[in-house]
């Protein structure tokens, strides 16, 4: 092991380490070198550097740093189609980056968590329309969706979890307050999501249509996601740093992002609704995850 002691290279010996670290990173193809970069970040700043991609195994989910910041979560009276239960709007801090999943977890990857734990949601498998594996996983419950992440995080030693209904929407505005990630018409569902309307009779493969500002896709359309909430009729009392919001009716939890036959105003980033938490659910609800950076 090398002494602790300080080190003093000179700045043409230092420069030319940066510039071979460049130009590997270049050669690499990006989720090998965002993975690799994540692994040996030499500080928490380099590793929590916003909109790096990353995999803690070969076949883990891909994984995006969002950034900290603040932003109005919920809709202002005047939107639009809005839901008295997307208020009151409030505030919401989060204090530190923290890693999305890139896409839903898929098809593919929840089958080799079903395999390994001999875990059988009832439904996930029976559909009423055809997926690949690359489909955002579906006939999953809250449960089920806990259980993955307890997996993931005991298979890689990093903490995953499901999002907070405020990560969630955080994450989907990246950076805007119009009712769509996209902006504020309606109009342009089909060009940015599946919905209703949008000429596909179930789910598309991830990634399928543009990702948003922090290279998250699917945040909208295709699939509703769980989130680690209970749910609640308002956010009157909601914490305001971006945890889950762990009382409150927890037999249900809250879904976001709305789905493939989803009336296209549900698609609109406040938009909320709850369901139950048990094992195994329609065609329509998925999962992704978070970890803790």
């Amino acid at each position: 092991m090398e002494s602790k002691e300080t080190r003093c290279p000179s700045a043409a010996a230092a420069a030319a380490v940066i510039l071979v670290g460049f130009f590997v990173s270049l050669l690499l193809p990006p989720e090998l070198s965002s993975a690799k970069d994540i692994t040996a970040a030499s500080s928490a700043t380099e590793a929590q550097r916003a909109g790096r991609i990353f995999r803690d195994c070969p076949r883990c989910p891909e994984m995006v740093v969002v950034p900290a910041g603040s932003f109005l979560m919920g809709s202002p009276p005047s939107e639009a189609d809005r839901w008295d239960q997307e208020g009151p709007r409030h505030k919401v801090t989060i204090r530190r980056a923290f890693a999305v999943g890139r896409y839903p977890v898929t098809r593919d990857q929840y089958l080799r968590f079903s395999l390994k734990t001999h875990s059988h949601a009832p439904d996930w498998m029976y559909l009423a329309y055809t997926q690949t594996g690359r489909d955002p996983v579906v006939g999953v419950g809250w449960v089920d969706g806990e259980a993955y992440a307890a997996w993931l995080s005991k298979k890689t030693g990093h903490q995953y979890r499901l999002l907070s209904e405020a990560e969630y929407e955080y994450a989907e505005r990246a950076g805007t307050s119009t009712p769509y990630w996209w902006g504020n018409d309606v109009n342009q569902v089909c060009s940015y999501a599946n919905a209703k309307g949008c000429s596909h009779v179930g789910t598309v493969p991830v990634g399928s249509y543009p990702a948003n500002a922090f290279g998250l896709f699917d945040m909208a359309g295709n699939t509703w996601e769980w989130t680690a909430d209970c749910w609640n009729d308002s956010y009157a009392g909601a914490p305001d740093d971006g945890t889950a919001w762990t009382t409150g009716n927890c037999k249900e939890r809250p879904e976001r992002g709305g789905a493939w036959y989803s009336g296209q105003s549900l698609l609109r980033s406040a938009y909320r609704s709850g369901n139950d938490n048990g094992p195994g659910s329609d065609g329509s609800i998925s999962f992704r995850l978070a970890r803790t950076l």
